[in-house]
């Protein structure tokens, strides 16, 4: 069975954010393809809202 690769449509490479010296995110990557939904879980503070904003 062979499967077929979508269409990325968001590709994060190395996303890094910093709050002062505070580094929050580090070398953050994923891609998003054609017709899938995701979802970023985690606790409060562990910088998925700043991923979203940022991406």
């Amino acid at each position: 069975m062979e499967i077929q690769k979508q269409e990325v449509i968001l590709k994060i490479e190395d996303l890094t954010k910093s709050f002062g010296k505070t580094e929050v995110l580090k070398g953050i990557g994923m891609e998003v393809h054609k017709n899938e939904i995701i979802s970023v879980l985690g606790p409060s503070g562990c910088g998925g809202h700043v991923k979203i904003r940022l991406s």
